[in-house]
């Protein structure tokens, strides 16, 4: 079972999330902490929090459109990156409302780095479960297929789709053929807000690179989270852009001769 938490908005009901069709309550956050822990001790439940712009509407949308719009943030799981930054704020906060601003400084500084990690994993889980949704589209789930791609295309891989000291995708992109890779770099010319959002994804993950490679404790991000976290939303079109092109029908686009 999940619990969705829309802060705020007084929507309830009970239904199953898109995301695996899981089943799902929806209610406020609750004031009443003890209530909510009282309710929840014992049962298995998923607990997402998850900040939408309820503050648009009248506060009365219909059960099933709020569903449908946590469903979106839950099916990519972004909204765990989002709720794991959510938690930093908060505490970095009670640091600056308790007079602990050297604390807080300490905090910021380690968090950035956390939070570096946390949006790289991300995006490798991601852009692997993409990959592994590409031989059930377009050939039918052959396990000859599948395995083949699991084992050279995906396994261990991921760090060389990309040229991060170059930010460039090229290299991923040929992966599915020079047709496609021609294709999709027209695409990105053409779309300025998703070549922005490559690039960003791109960035993300070479300061992922530069940290664990140039001494994780010394190294100096120079962003703040706040900057981080944004650089995150922005990223995220991208993956989006790669669903909707590698999960095209093989008439449209010649991915099907992987």
């Amino acid at each position: 079972m999940t619990l969705i938490h829309v802060p705020g908005n007084g929507v309830s009901g009970v239904g199953f999330t898109p995301w695996r069709h899981r089943p799902c309550v929806l209610f406020p956050w609750p004031d009443d902490r003890q209530g909510f822990r009282r309710f929840a001790r014992g049962k298995e439940l998923r607990v997402i929090r998850v900040i939408l712009p309820f503050s648009q509407t009248n506060g009365e949308r219909p059960v099933k459109q709020a569903l449908k719009q946590c469903g979106k943030r839950l099916m990519s799981g972004s909204s765990f990156v989002e709720a794991f930054y959510e938690r930093h704020r908060a505490l970095y906060q009670h640091l600056l409302d308790t007079k602990e601003v050297s604390f807080a400084s300490d905090l910021n500084s380690t968090f950035c780095r956390s939070l570096v990690l946390a949006i790289a994993s991300y995006f490798e889980h991601e852009v692997i479960e993409i990959l592994r949704e590409v031989p059930l589209r377009h050939a039918g789930g052959n396990s000859l297929i599948t395995s083949m791609i699991e084992k050279q295309v995906i396994s261990r891989k991921y760090h060389t789709y990309f040229d991060w000291d170059r930010l460039t995708a090229g290299a991923f992109f040929g992966l599915f053929g020079e047709d496609f890779k021609v294709k999709i770099q027209n695409n990105l010319k053409a779309d300025t807000v998703v070549n922005n959002s490559m690039k960003v994804f791109l960035e993300l993950g070479q300061i992922r690179n530069r940290l664990v490679h140039q001494n994780y404790v010394q190294f100096d991000i120079s962003k703040t989270p706040e900057e981080l976290i944004k650089k995150f939303r922005e990223a995220l079109p991208f993956l989006e852009f790669l669903r909707q092109n590698l999960f095209q029908t093989p008439a449209s686009t010649p991915v099907s001769g992987i």
